[in-house]
């Protein structure tokens, strides 16, 4: 006759040495410290990969940018200083001005482009930006001191103006003339409202995409 037991079945001393325990068993088995050691060995990873994916979803949902607008002029400014109120301003007329769309599509105007003496990491950026620009003909428009744009001007990085604009364009706007490739900004009331240079120039470089836009926009600055 069989005797009787106040074990369970499931008592550790029926189980075989090498049979595993599941893992609530080994949980019911340890403390709290333990616990929480074994809870970081096998689980603090995977809890915080999954918070990380979480954070990732959350700041895409709260910080998600705007979409994109297409340029439809690219003006560059070198050793310029913008007033970025009045650079607003001025952008505000130039959707009826250059005839876009501003929900989609906008103006750029970049002004961190600095070449002087006293820094050659910027110095060096502005000269491959710069080329880059041109060769790709994503800038339009050029505003930079005389000696600056005649030194790009002798490599041939713009159009003259009698090619460029139509020959009525060109009469009107001829008494602004700085030389072949360019107008004086120096009168320009349009421009001194939103930019600091004392003796600008302007010019179109050579490869640029929007002739129609940028000839607006020269008419712009020199006829306000």
């Amino acid at each position: 006759m069989e005797g009787k037991t106040v074990l369970n079945e499931d008592a550790d001393i029926y189980r075989h040495p090498d049979e595993e325990l599941t893992e609530k068993e080994k949980l019911k088995r340890m403390g709290w410290r333990g616990r929480w050691q074994y809870f970081k060995d096998y689980y603090m990873r995977y809890v915080l990969v999954a918070g990380l994916l979480v954070l990732c979803v959350v700041a895409l949902a709260v910080f998600r940018p705007d979409p994109g607008t297409e340029t439809v002029l690219y003006v560059g400014f070198i050793n310029d200083s913008i007033h970025q109120e009045r650079e607003e301003a001025v952008k505000e007329k130039l959707p009826e001005i250059l005839s876009y769309d501003p929900e989609k599509e906008s103006v750029l105007f970049d002004y961190t482009l600095f070449l002087t003496e006293d820094n050659d990491f910027l110095t060096k950026n502005t000269m491959t930006a710069l080329t880059e620009q041109f060769y790709t003909g994503n800038m339009d428009l050029l505003v930079a001191e005389k000696d600056i744009f005649e030194a790009y001007e002798k490599q041939g990085a713009f159009l003259p103006l009698d090619e460029a604009l139509s020959g009525e364009d060109y009469e009107e706007l001829k008494g602004f003339l700085y030389d072949e490739c360019s107008y004086s900004l120096k009168d320009s009331a349009v421009y001194h409202s939103f930019a600091g240079l004392d003796d600008p120039v302007i010019g179109i470089c050579r490869k640029s995409k929007r002739m129609e836009r940028s000839i607006a926009f020269i008419k712009y600055l020199l006829k306000g």
